[in-house]
């Protein structure tokens, strides 16, 4: 199986979430994801059009979600502790 769709920071195959969604469900957060479709243009479009507190995770994201599994299964560990 391939690589099929991508949401902020997780990685679906074959249509089965894996590692950041797993790992949140593990200590009980509820996950939802709405996916947002567009052309390049429109998405260049927006992309200019958004504020200053509206930044794009792209460069932070390897960084985010490697630190949000590290601390899910920490908080795992220390709970079955």
């Amino acid at each position: 199986g391939g690589l099929e769709y991508r949401t902020a920071g997780e990685v679906l195959v074959n249509g089965q979430p894996v590692e950041l969604i797993e790992a949140m469900r593990s200590i009980g957060y509820k996950i939802s994801v709405n996916g947002v479709n567009c052309d390049v243009e429109e998405a260049q479009r927006r992309n200019l059009a958004r504020g200053d507190d509206n930044i794009s995770c792209y460069f932070a994201e390897e960084f985010q979600r490697k630190w949000l599994i590290q601390a899910a299964c920490s908080e795992q560990a220390s709970s079955q502790a």
